[in-house]
């Protein structure tokens, strides 16, 4: 945490300050959008706004990307062997090569807790609705 990397920011004075990792982690959680999911340790990013953000920088990157109307989006979720953590994220599959590394893939939720059908169907329902939503509205 914050006191394990002022000792060792102390120790090497090669690494930033510890203020200025604080100060930017501010500011990079004040320009998104994250909000808490009630009665778990998770919290989730509104995912049409994730996806609107996404795919217009994919196009501000190259506009021809997309020459049909249809976008491919994939979602999917993993639990961390190491801790337990479950993220849930999304990787547009255009174009393919970025859809598999991990720069293409962007969390839209995370919850802390065991990786049981139940426990995540209940801490990421919020989610799973605004997804089920989409796709009843024809995205």
């Amino acid at each position: 945490g914050d006191e394990f990397y002022h000792e060792l920011s102390m120790i090497d004075l090669t690494l930033p300050r510890s203020y200025q990792v604080k100060k930017k982690r501010t500011s990079l959680n004040s320009s998104m959008d994250i909000q808490h999911i009630p009665g778990f340790e998770a919290a989730h990013r509104p995912l049409l706004t994730t996806l609107q953000e996404e795919i217009s920088r994919l196009v501000q990157e190259n506009s021809n990307l997309f020459e049909d109307d249809k976008i491919d989006i994939k979602i999917s979720g993993d639990g961390a062997r190491t801790s337990s953590f479950v993220l849930l994220s999304f990787a547009v599959l255009t174009p393919p090569a970025k859809a598999l590394s991990g720069q293409g893939n962007h969390t839209i939720a995370v919850v802390k807790g065991k990786e049981s059908y139940e426990y995540l169907a209940e801490a990421f329902a919020t989610v799973f609705e605004e997804i089920n939503s989409l796709i009843d509205q024809g995205y």
